[in-house]
């Protein structure tokens, strides 16, 4: 995802709103943008360094010049036009009431300093531990959002007030318009991509979760398709290399992702995945590879009825008996060849959404002036 607009935005590299750390900046249409995410910046403490300095001691914003500030990668709010900030699932109530608070304090600043501030995380709500009050304040320092499912949507129109629903627009996620040449094509390869978060969430325990594995695993093995074991995201996933021969995975079977263009190309290859990662989903599925998903998020069924497929997720009522079944279904060819049709009109309604997302976004900057 982070790949995908930084293209489109024509940036070289990510930056943190977190720390307001800028790397390379980035100008589109003449003005400096800040990418953000809810990742944590190398060199952050130089960053919070500078912020205490400038919150303690307003001189020291002037004193120093842009274009010293712009050679130590620091910013202050004033140095931004645009601020687009891709968070993740930091609007989710797993997070609670705490990053809203920390991320209506960031925005009030930049848009202080004349920024325009666009939302687009991953997920929105159920807002179970988050506040409606707390939730409009910091959408009144936004000039637009967008939900990236109809989950989120609902969840967002329920809580905010007239003037923070006509922010709101709807884009489905646009990691499609990453396009890849399959890495060395395994057609007889099923990959199965593991998530902390489905732990950490407390969705299932993590025997529970390599035993999940190790099922789909034998059906594969079964069935003439060799499993091998993907991790699409290397600062949380790696422990999983330990445990993959639990999962019924040989250790010459593994591939370490070196990044978003290798993972997606490596799923490309394949002939069938099993995710919990999201973006290991979404990849699936606009490469059109029969997928299964072991989700801890209603994201993921919202992701499979994007794509037509609303039924490839795992049951976490009989989790065993479904994810053996599903298996069996991504790797049949009487069920696969409707499937991929199906994942293709997805990514077509996907794509003309997408355009109407950009249209919104580069028209919403242009009208700033």
């Amino acid at each position: 995802m982070n790949l995908a607009i930084n293209r489109r935005m024509g940036a070289n590299r990510w930056t943190y709103t977190a720390s307001l750390a800028i790397r390379n900046p980035t100008e589109i249409q003449g003005r400096p943008v800040l990418l953000g995410s809810d990742v944590s910046s190398e060199g952050s403490w130089k960053q919070a360094l500078f912020n205490t300095t400038v919150d303690l001691a307003a001189l020291g914003a002037s004193a120093v010049p842009k274009a010293v500030r712009m050679q130590l990668n620091i910013a202050i709010p004033s140095d931004i036009d645009v601020a687009i900030d891709v968070s993740g699932y930091c609007f989710g109530d797993h997070w609670g009431q705490g990053r809203v608070d920390a991320l209506t304090k960031i925005y009030k600043k930049l848009k202080k300093g004349g920024a325009l501030v666009i939302l687009m995380p991953k997920t929105w709500g159920p807002f179970e531990r988050i506040s409606k009050d707390s939730l409009n304040r910091m959408l009144s320092f936004v000039d637009l959002a967008f939900a990236r499912d109809l989950t989120s949507q609902e969840y967002l129109i329920r809580i905010l007030n007239n003037d923070n629903q006509k922010k709101i627009c709807f884009a489905p996620d646009y990691t499609h318009e990453i396009e890849v040449q399959p890495d060395t094509p395994r057609s007889s390869v099923a990959y199965i991509i593991p998530s902390s978060r489905v732990v950490d969430s407390g969705a299932m325990a993590m025997n529970d979760y390599i035993d999940l594995f190790r099922t789909a695993s034998d059906i594969f093995r079964i069935n003439g398709v060799t499993p091998s074991l993907l991790i699409h995201e290397t600062s949380k996933d790696l422990s999983f290399v330990e445990v993959a021969s639990y999962m019924g995975i040989h250790s010459d079977n593994i591939i370490i992702a070196e990044g978003p263009d290798h993972a997606k190309s490596v799923i490309a290859g394949a002939q069938a995945v099993v995710t919990s990662r999201l973006h290991g989903l979404y990849n699936a599925l606009n490469c059109q590879i029969p997928v299964a998903a072991v989700a801890w998020s209603f994201k993921y069924h919202e992701a499979l009825k994007q794509y037509n497929c609303p039924l490839n997720f795992v049951d976490n009522r009989d989790p065993h008996n479904s994810i053996r079944e599903l298996s069996k279904k991504i790797i049949d060819p009487k069920n696969t060849v409707h499937m991929k049709e199906q994942m293709k009109i997805g990514k077509e309604e996907c794509a003309r959404l997408t355009c109407r997302m950009w249209e919104k976004i580069f028209d919403t900057i242009e009208a700033a002036g």
